[in-house]
């Protein structure tokens, strides 16, 4: 009978057992991290759960989210850099528990705060950031062959060294490049005007694909790009990194350092960052693409004080370009260009070279920035930040009598910008942000070139202010924005009749944007923005008239344009992005009134020989696309990452396709841990990538001098060696590993050279100290 009172007993305590460890453990503890006094996102913190493995670290919004949880009690610990580690207890009863935390910066007492609070950002639009691993690419590779890496952007270019991004097959002026709180002005109204910016001295990059023009005004109504560096270190020990590249098309170096160090008794700290890089003649397949080489060099030099709420930073940088034009692109005759276009080879080919010749463009662009922030109470903050930014740009043209020395276009445009927010927080619910943003712009042409210059002397003023309202409700956040703009644009020039002319422009708006974003289920994020945007014309899309030597175009604007309009519409589905899969699906619909864009229209016989010529028009236009993303863990050690990106866009006059529209991108890469010591963080890494590109076949026939060429396939492969805490790597990648011919659609260029560049070796170095 005891005997069955003990078989009894065990089987209960054993069932129970099972019972209980069978109970599924699916619990999530997510939430905000957020900087304690200005409730700015600490991009990258970390959360980890006391005694387990299991941990998350921030987005760029500062969100995270832990899941894998049984019911019960934990201790969590929160990690950013700069900031005392904060513990915080918590009981896990539901499904899923929201808990912010709220760091101080070199503080020894934390406040402990629970949920509903908000971000200073607008969290309902799709954003994209870029990991710490794309980051430090991007300080060698480049801002917009990085940002190319997210689904959605591509790359417009002329040539093989002169770049810029799109987001959404818009580029230009529709693009805004921020840069700590001030607008980027540097003359990018061409196609062909790579952004003049040293990115060394940032440490955050977020790209926004919604309209930001509530925000960051009219310049930004098809996205922005965001770069920001992170709080002032006020520690006391020198940080470096330094990193080399060498590449073997172009044969060339790179050579970059960042340092900082600050002193804790002071508050304060400071941050250099150099680097320079000269490239010779790029390659194809089958030829030299002659005079492609390029030489870059920056300097950059921010100083700053951070104590509790009070934060003040000075920048200033330099940045240098001087980057060779195709030397085919220059033609003499209309029969020249008819060959070129039908040439499997440029009519022009060197021996490769160093040497930069012309036709060539150079620029040299200084940014000195001011960011200031104190504290009106516990819930309003007010921040103002100032710049000054000069640009000047020089074209040089292959001209007679020993003149291809002196440039044939040389602007010198300065900008001031005044921005000043007040950031409050009502209560737990309701927050938000107003502002005034003040630009004022003149263009001063250097009158020596011995030619007409391109764009006008003018002067511009640009007011805007702004408002938007947040509500954080829970498992809902809606938030909405309008926006009044006013531009007043002077100009001065002298038409082909030596006749004076003195137009003015005035140009006022009113924006809005509404969005939503809210979590549909546990592990599951819905998120829609829609608004409305704006954009006057610029200076060059009225007034153009005369050669444009790096689109070896002449160029004619129009001086009755009127301002494009734009209706955008984008949506998300996303998930955690610490989920063994993790997917990301935007699709977005973009209408558009009055729709700017460039117009073939014959040849022009120039000076500066035979040009194509192109005239400013406008249209209305539909736009609509997708972009998706998607991250698979099939083992600990191996990770496959699929991308895709398509957008049809609609000439409503013609129903036939937009110019420069990317055609079909899908991507996709393997990434294999082929060693890794956790002992003492080292790892080696190696993957492959592929990337196919259709034909675009929704063109005008009209709007091109060729049709687009057809779709083509690239591959690529690298292998990386991460040293201890990754404070050294070395890496080693090719791209175009089969040394593929092809060309590009979005190439400006591509009428005088059928191929692209061929194979490229990249052998890249970094290093740290006291990292």
């Amino acid at each position: 009978m005891k005997l069955h009172r003990y078989i009894i007993l065990w089987s209960l305590l054993f069932g129970y057992g099972i019972i209980a460890s069978a109970q599924p453990c699916n619990n999530i503890i997510k939430g905000y991290i957020l900087d304690q006094h200005d409730l700015s996102a600490l991009s990258y913190a970390s959360v980890v759960v006391s005694g387990t493995s299991l941990g998350a670290e921030a987005d760029s919004l500062g969100f995270f989210e832990i899941k894998g949880l049984c019911k019960g009690s934990y201790t969590l610990i929160c990690s950013h850099v700069g900031c005392e580690p904060v513990k915080r207890k918590v009981e896990v009863v539901e499904a899923v528990t929201n808990l912010n935390f709220y760091p101080e910066h070199h503080a020894h007492e934390l406040k402990q705060i629970f949920i509903r609070a908000r971000t200073n950002q607008e969290i309902t639009n799709v954003r994209n950031s870029l990991n710490a691993e794309q980051l430090r690419l991007m300080k060698s590779d480049g801002l917009t062959q990085t940002l190319a890496t997210i689904p959605g952007l591509s790359v417009l270019s002329t040539g093989s060294n002169i770049e810029k991004p799109t987001i959404h097959g818009l580029y230009g002026s529709r693009i805004a490049i921020i840069q700590q709180g001030s607008r980027l002005e540097d003359q990018q109204w061409g196609s062909d005007h790579a952004p003049n910016i040293d990115v060394r001295l940032f440490d955050k990059v977020e790209v926004i694909k919604g309209a930001a023009s509530v925000r960051f005004g009219a310049k930004a109504m098809g996205g922005a790009i965001l770069l920001e560096q992170k709080p002032v270190y006020t520690g006391r020990q020198l940080k470096q990194e330094v990193l080399l590249s060498a590449e073997s098309n172009s044969p060339g170096i790179a050579v970059s350092s960042v340092i900082q160090r600050g002193d804790t008794a002071t508050h304060t700290g400071w941050k250099m960052a150099a680097g320079i890089k000269k490239y010779g003649d790029r390659s194809a397949p089958d030829f030299v693409l002659s005079n492609t080489g390029t030489t870059v060099a920056d300097l950059g030099f921010s100083f700053g004080y951070h104590k509790g709420e009070k934060r003040h930073r000075i920048t200033l940088s330099g940045y240098y370009n001087n980057a060779g034009l195709l030397a085919a692109s220059q033609v003499n005759s209309q029969d020249d260009i008819l060959r070129a276009l039908e040439a499997d080879k440029p009519l022009v080919i060197h021996p490769f070279s160093f040497g930069i010749e012309a036709p060539r463009q150079s620029a040299v662009h200084t940014n000195l920035l001011y960011n200031g922030q104190i504290s009106l109470s516990k819930d309003h903050k007010l921040k103002l930040n100032v710049s000054y930014q000069y640009d000047n740009r020089r074209e040089y043209d292959v001209r007679r009598g020993g003149r291809s020395n002196i440039p044939a276009v040389n602007m010198n445009l300065h900008t001031a910008q005044l921005e000043l927010l007040e950031d409050h927080r009502w209560n737990d619910i309701f927050s938000g942000m107003v502002g005034l943003n003040i630009l004022g712009q003149i263009n001063v042409n250097n009158p020596n070139t011995q030619r007409r210059p391109i764009i006008p002397y003018y002067n511009l003023f640009n007011p805007g202010i702004f408002a938007y309202q947040q509500a954080n409700l829970n498992h809902l956040t809606i938030e909405a924005g309008i926006r009044v703009d006013y531009q007043h644009l002077n100009a001065l020039y002298y038409d082909l009749n030596q006749k004076l002319h003195e137009p003015r422009r005035n140009f006022g708006n009113v924006v809005f944007n509404i969005g939503i974003s809210a979590d549909i289920l546990p592990e599951m994020r819905f998120k829609a923005n829609t608004g409305l945007a704006y954009r006057a014309p610029d200076v060059n899309e009225l007034y153009s008239n005369g050669v444009h030597l790096s689109s070896v175009a002449y160029e004619v604007g129009d001086p009755d344009l009127r301002s494009e309009r734009l209706w955008k519409t984008i949506v998300e589905l996303s998930n955690s992005k610490d989920s063994r899969l993790h997917y990301s699906i935007d699709m977005y619909f973009q209408l558009f009134r009055n729709y700017i864009y460039q117009r073939p229209n014959g040849f022009v016989s120039t000076i500066a020989g035979i040009k194509l010529r192109y005239d400013y028009v406008q249209t209305d236009a539909v736009f609509g696309g997708f972009d998706a993303l998607m991250k698979y863990r099939i083992l600990p050690w191996w990770q496959i990452e699929g991308k895709a990106s398509g957008l049809r866009a609609t000439n409503r006059a013609t129903g036939l396709g937009i110019p420069l529209i990317p055609p079909l991108h899908i991507s996709g890469e393997s990434m294999f841990t082929l060693w890794k010591n956790k002992k003492n963080q080292t790892s080696l890494r190696a993957g492959i990538n592929v990337s196919h590109f259709s034909e675009q076949k929704r063109y005008n026939p009209a709007d091109l001098f060729a049709g687009p060429p057809p779709g083509y396939t690239l591959a690529g492969a690298l292998i990386r060696y991460s040293g201890k805490k990754e404070r050294n790597t070395l890496e080693l990648k090719v791209t175009n590993l089969f040394n593929t011919r092809y060309s590009s659609y979005l190439n400006n260029l591509r009428y005088f050279a059928p191929q692209e560049v061929g194979r490229n070796w990249i052998l890249q170095y970094r290093f740290g100290i006291n990292q």
